[in-house]
């Protein structure tokens, strides 16, 4: 999957916080209830070299009752599930404001996402790229680029056919109702068991390993897939001819506001 990098990675330095709440290491401001994370509040400064500008971060966004709006987050959500390179994703985390001479505008995340490697992105999504060209569309891309440099992380501009093959694509549609599936210890423990024996396996076969029915067996890798505990290539046409393999070992902190904006999904 390629993805549209926008500028660099910017490093926390080169970020002011324009106030700061709590210790002096913190970034972000919780607001609790009960002791549990329900909100996230951060206004900065942000000047690098190359941009510059005042922005509020703010999560939860609240809830969108647009329908179209949640079947594509949806598809993007099941495509960083499915995508090998990518360790997690947030879809809508937060919403950010930009103060401009024009007035306040409000733009609201598609998601967010860590790579394997640790980096997140902040990913701004069109359909085409021709789309970002559009003034409303510029606004927007200056919101998030702010956004990622505020947050240490990268923006990325991503469209529809860069994130993926048509046959990864069709392989993730078919892969979709098996999101909601959570594999137990024990069978994660025997999964990881056989792929560190070090030979080649199937679908199939460890389908067979996992249970005595095949189509429940399927169903338990493509689950464990999803959840990040096995990679399959879905670059070739899935099937249970399709090679399992161990998955990188991902980085277990994330950065900064992340870390709060993963507290707050997770609380929800």
């Amino acid at each position: 999957m390629r993805n549209g990098h926008s500028g660099v990675r910017y490093p926390a330095p080169h970020v002011r916080v324009q106030q700061r709440f709590g210790r002096d290491a913190a970034r972000y401001r919780l607001h609790l209830r009960g002791g549990e994370v329900t909100g996230l509040d951060m206004t900065v400064d942000v000047k690098t070299a190359k941009i510059s500008g005042t922005i509020r971060i703010v999560s939860p966004p609240g809830r969108s009752n647009n329908a179209d709006c949640k079947t594509m987050e949806s598809k993007l959500t099941m495509v960083d599930l499915a995508s090998a390179s990518i360790a997690r994703t947030l879809p809508k985390p937060f919403l950010v404001e930009m103060k401009t001479q024009e007035g306040l505008m409000t733009f609201t995340s598609v998601r967010a996402r860590q790579t394997i490697s640790g980096v997140w992105d902040v990913v701004n999504y069109r359909e085409r790229s021709q789309d970002f060209e559009e003034e409303e569309a510029c606004r927007e891309t200056l919101a998030w680029r702010l956004a990622a440099a505020a947050l240490g992380a990268r923006h990325v501009n991503e469209t529809a056919e860069m994130l993926g093959s048509d046959v990864f694509i069709q392989n993730v549609g078919m892969l979709t109702p098996y999101r909601t599936i959570l594999p137990t210890l024990p069978q994660r423990s025997k999964v990881a068991r056989i792929l560190s024996e070090g030979t080649v396996v199937t679908v199939g076969e460890l389908a067979s390993a996992l249970h005595p029915i095949k189509v429940n067996g399927v169903t338990l890798v493509y689950a464990l897939m999803l959840r990040k505990y096995v990679s399959i290539d879905l670059q070739k046409p899935l099937g249970s001819d399709s090679i399992v393999r161990a998955v990188p070992v991902a980085h277990s902190i994330m950065p900064g506001l992340f870390e709060g904006l993963h507290m707050v999904r997770s609380s929800g």
